[in-house]
């Protein structure tokens, strides 16, 4: 009988404690989603008086919803951190990736916004007929708008290598049918690096560079050791327009040109610090070497023109850059859509900050207008010294 009545008062105890652990877990848990919920409140008590009281109508819930976020992004004040639509989010993976599904075409629009194909000789779209004299008017059944961007468009019309995209269009010939055509979309590359050897002067290459992909730095090897074969002895690195690209790209390049040294410090986010080096020489670090810089030089290709004149590995010439020291990861949304946020901040080697401020060249010189291009003459100037005193022995 004791033990029973012991037995009783302990379920009772074990109850009494389970039922408070659930009154506390559950009272916490409210706690914790209280300030998420009230952080909206002001956001939501907005939509509701837009949609009761707005006199035309609204756009659905996503494209608000992407306004927001839009909004949200622009009080952040770093004019590095943004929002991009899902379409320019596309068409800048693939500028990075280096390479896309497409058709092989140009897209048109005239001056009323009509879409039109102008095929590539021997690409997908010239096989499969398409014409350029009828307008197109959907994609994969989604009906253009002349309010479209042309980004959406042509996102629209790209897509995985190997799949396919119906394109449906207007026939020029009046009271014809729409014309369907179904294309399969092929691998197309973007190229990152064009190169030539100096005309009047084949000793020396040009590496012209317009962004830092993925295959960056493995078409910047590719070129270099195509003029070394065509006879060249020395390389401008032409980084003029550059607007800049992957970080890590960036860096693979410095260490191609660097015998060795610091390429760059990055400071993250509660002050952890992580620095790039060189540790061997690379292929091209023992070329004649100059670089060309401009106002649009900025974010990675300041990071290589950094790396390369504070090590004493090349000189820069043209005007200031442009001035962007931060750092952006790309953070993917679901729908298609990224944020692009400043995680750290890059100094030189020297330990110097170009945010706002840009690396100085050192021989500064204004493009010319006409057909001579001073800055590029300059630099090829550069190089061919440093070809003459290598041929004479190293002595100046």
């Amino acid at each position: 009988m004791k033990s029973k009545l012991i037995y009783s008062i302990l379920r009772i105890i074990l109850g009494t404690l389970l039922l408070g652990i659930g009154i506390l877990m559950g009272y916490l848990a409210r706690i914790s989603a209280e300030p998420a919920q009230a952080s909206f409140a002001l956001l939501d008590e907005a939509q509701i008086l837009l949609e009761d009281n707005y006199l035309g109508e609204l756009p659905d819930d996503l494209v608000l919803q992407r306004g927001m976020i839009a909004g949200m992004i622009d009080k952040v004040e770093d004019p590095f951190t943004t929002f991009v639509e899902p379409a320019s989010n596309e068409l800048q993976t693939d500028d990075l990736s280096g390479q896309f599904g497409g058709i092989g075409a140009r897209l048109m629009r005239d001056e009323d916004g009509l879409v039109f194909i102008i095929p590539f000789p021997g690409g997908p779209a010239a096989q499969a007929n398409v014409s350029e004299n009828d307008a197109l008017v959907a994609v994969d059944g989604v009906r253009l708008s002349a309010s479209m961007e042309t980004d959406e468009i042509v996102a629209l019309i790209r897509g995985p290598i190997g799949s396919s995209v119906l394109l449906t269009f207007q026939s020029s010939e009046p009271g014809s049918d729409d014309i369907d055509i179904e294309i399969v979309r092929i691998k197309t590359e973007i190229p990152s690096v064009s190169s030539y050897l100096m005309p009047g002067e084949d000793r020396v290459g040009i590496i012209v560079l317009a962004r830092f992909s993925e295959k960056s730095a493995e078409e910047v090897k590719r070129d270099f050791l195509s003029l070394l074969d065509q006879g060249a002895k020395g390389i401008i690195l032409d980084l003029r327009g550059n607007s800049g690209g992957l970080l890590d790209s960036a860096i693979a390049i410095s260490r191609f040109f660097l015998p060795g040294g610091t390429i760059l410090t990055e400071k993250e986010k509660g002050g952890v610090e992580r620095q790039y080096k060189a540790r061997s020489p690379g292929l091209g670090a023992d070329v004649p070497l100059s670089v060309l810089v401009n106002g649009g030089t900025a974010s990675a290709a300041e990071i290589v023109a950094a790396a390369l004149q504070e090590n004493n590995r090349a000189q820069l010439v043209g005007e200031n850059t442009f001035g962007k020291g931060s750092v952006q990861s790309i953070l993917a949304l679901s729908d298609g859509s990224s944020l692009h946020v400043t995680i750290a901040r890059w100094t030189t080697p020297d330990g110097f900050s170009i945010d706002g401020v840009g690396i100085a060249p050192d021989f500064e010189v204004a493009p010319m207008d006409g057909p001579s291009d001073a800055v590029l003459l300059a630099g090829l100037k550069i190089v061919v010294d440093l070809i003459l005193v290598e041929l004479a022995g190293g002595t100046t």
